[in-house]
Order: structure tokens, then C-alpha cells, then sequence
């Protein structure tokens, strides 16, 4: 059995993790005390640590050694998507970020029922990214911007455009 993944901001000899992370290393995946893990910092770097000790709802964790990695894909894919109604958008997010997604924007369409993100909403996306990379594998953290209007999507040497009548597929284009 692999160790649990954890994600810490910054790994440091001595990492305490608290709060949801905490939470779920804790009372999730039942981890205790003597047991590896792998820390990683959503920037490339990851670890292995030993749970020292539990105080208060926190977990002190002991880095034992740390190493670079990357298991990214070659080249930087960066998804744009519609703002959706309800929770839709967090599936997209998850399976976005297990595919390798390197960046995630929502977008304002005209066609878009929503019209706006409130900041917990963004906020909440960015928790299912980080929960996605650890239950992934991944190395490092998409990035899951503030939505922008479809007008505003930057030109790109190459793109492609997801269209539900189209006669094309992506693996006749590549």
C-alpha cells in the first residue's frame, strides 16, 4: 500500500499540518502515529515524513527526505470552460487536474446561465484541485484562475474548441 499524500505549502524539516488537511490525514484516512507519508508542496517538490505527534486537531509531521519530481505532462495544457450551473464545474475541475491540466479558467459566456463566481465557490475548486492532485499522484498544483469573459481568452498558436456538432475529433486534428 502506498503512503497517504499530503499536501503541505512548504516543506520544511518540521511540517505541522492543521485544519481540513489535518482532518483528513487524521480522521479520513486514520493515520497515526509511526506511520510515512508523502508530503508534496504543488511546486514539484515531495517527501517522505513520519506522523510525530497529534496535538489539538493538528498532525506534526518529521520530513525525512525530500526529492525534486515531475510527473507532469510534457506540454502545458490550459483548459477553459463555461461557468455551469450547480456543482458541474468541480467535476470538470477534478477530472481536469487528474488529466494534467496545468491551468483551469472559467469562463462568462453569453450562452452562460451563471454570470458571475462568488470567491467561495473559487475557493471551493481550488480545494478539489489539491484533492485531486494528491488522489492523482501529481506533483504539482494547477492553477485555477478568477473566471474571465470569453472575449478576454488570450490567442494561442494552437487551441482546440470543444463543439458538441462537430465532425471532427482531436485525435483526427493531431
Amino acid at each position: 500500500m502506498r503512503p497517504h499524500r499530503v499536501y503541505v505549502p512548504k516543506i520544511t524539516p518540521e511540517v505541522r499540518v492543521w485544519g481540513r488537511e489535518a482532518r483528513h490525514l487524521l480522521e479520513v484516512l486514520r493515520a497515526r502515529v509511526g506511520d510515512t507519508v508523502t508530503v508534496f508542496d504543488g511546486q514539484g517538490l515531495e517527501g517522505r515524513a513520519v506522523l510525530a505527534a497529534i496535538e489539538g486537531g493538528a498532525a506534526h509531521l518529521r520530513v525525512e527526505e525530500t526529492w525534486p519530481t515531475d510527473r507532469e505532462v510534457g506540454v502545458p495544457v490550459v483548459l477553459y470552460a463555461a461557468l455551469l450551473k450547480g456543482d458541474k464545474l468541480a467535476d470538470v475541475v477534478r477530472a481536469a487536474t487528474e488529466l494534467g491540466v496545468s491551468r483551469f479558467t472559467p469562463l462568462i459566456t453569453e450562452r452562460s446561465i451563471p454570470k458571475e463566481m462568488k470567491r467561495a465557490k473559487l475557493e471551493r475548486l481550488r480545494r478539489i484541485a489539491v484533492e485531486a492532485a494528491k488522489q492523482s499522484g501529481r506533483t504539482r498544483l494547477p492553477e485555477v484562475t478568477e473566471p474571465i469573459p470569453l472575449e478576454a481568452v488570450p490567442e494561442v498558436p494552437q487551441g482546440f474548441v470543444a463543439h458538441p456538432g462537430s465532425s471532427l475529433r482531436v485525435r483526427e486534428v493531431l
